[in-house]
């Protein structure tokens, strides 16, 4: 996992696998919420992917942190 200054934040496998069907799971709880990014390397080619990281814990605390009206406050508004 890199963020979105191409620093590498977490490694979620580093080693050859088998062709088959994969899946990993990236505990985020310790990062801040942003866009971060992670590639699929193969033989073959290389995919860059972006994931969009949102605490919703955070976000609950103070919901107008992702409401686009400055004027939003808690509990108020739509």
């Amino acid at each position: 996992m890199f963020n979105v200054l191409a620093q590498e934040v977490s490694t979620l496998a580093d080693r050859m696998q088998t062709a088959s069907y994969k899946s990993v799971e990236w505990d985020a709880n310790n990062y801040p919420n942003g866009v971060y990014m992670y590639q699929i390397i193969s033989d073959k080619y290389i995919n860059t992917k972006k994931l969009l990281v949102t605490n919703y814990k955070k976000l609950l605390k103070n919901p107008s942190i992702c409401h686009p009206d400055p004027a939003f406050q808690a509990g108020e508004g739509s």
